[in-house]
């Protein structure tokens, strides 16, 4: 019941009314939806509203969110897009130092989930929001491990392993990976945290049920396995998760 955008705003909106004073909301991502509904919903409140990376549309989501995190490894390194395919196409959980044996799928999807949050969290200083330890740029960070291992003589997997492990252990204090905990599987195939970030469970409820669209990858324009995740993908784990 309260789960869901309507109650949010309401929720700001008896705060802005306590306070008294007209304000600028200022979000990213879902923080910017809300910040610019915000401003639609309560203009009496909301003076202006500031939205960051807000995808107001979800219909052009899909189709573009893997092709975007590949444009940007690119422009970090016109090489990386290609070592990550051959990395990909080459993988093999011997090379990722895994506290317990995953399925082929679980594997792609951690190793995947490296890169897109390193995409998203590429702000040029260092930061938090996204994982604890990453440097400015940790895209920049990826795609060099990634041609570093490479022309060190690594093979594609060891090298794709090397950019991950960047990504997942940027504090150097990870003795394995615990795919089951620094993963977690989601309705939302651009991210839901790890399986210990509070917020996952409840983005991954708003993200089958209001904050709906489809990210599939396709090997061709991006450089991720192929993965459909539409309509049918989506409704089937919304039912076998939440229902």
């Amino acid at each position: 019941t309260y789960l869901t955008v309507e109650q949010a705003l309401a929720d700001y909106a008896a705060l802005l009314a306590h306070l008294g004073v007209p304000v600028v909301a200022v979000g990213g991502s879902y923080g910017g939806m809300l910040s610019s509904w915000m401003r639609a919903a309560y203009p009496a409140l909301v003076a202006g509203a500031v939205a960051s990376s807000a995808p107001l549309r979800f219909d052009a989501v899909g189709p573009s969110f893997f092709r975007l995190v590949t444009e940007a490894a690119a422009a970090e390194d016109p090489a990386c897009p290609g070592l990550v395919r051959a990395g990909f196409d080459a993988i093999d959980q011997a090379d990722f130092g895994l506290c317990t044996h995953a399925t082929a799928e679980e594997l792609v999807l951690w190793a995947r989930n490296a890169f897109t949050t390193v995409a998203m969290g590429n702000y040029p200083y260092a930061s938090d929001l996204f994982g604890k330890g990453l440097p400015a740029k940790p895209l920049a960070m990826a795609c060099q491990a990634i041609r570093d291992a490479h022309d060190g003589g690594a093979s594609p997997s060891q090298a794709l392993a090397a950019a991950v492990g960047g990504y997942y252990n940027a504090t150097r204090s990870v003795p394995c990976h615990d795919i089951r905990a620094e993963f977690r599987t989601c309705s939302d195939q651009t991210g839901c945290g790890s399986a210990r970030s509070p917020w996952g469970s409840s983005w991954d409820v708003e993200a089958c049920r209001q904050i709906v669209y489809f990210t599939s990858a396709d090997g061709v324009h991006d450089m991720f396995p192929p993965k459909a995740w539409a309509w049918p993908e989506l409704a089937s784990y919304c039912r076998d998760k939440w229902q």
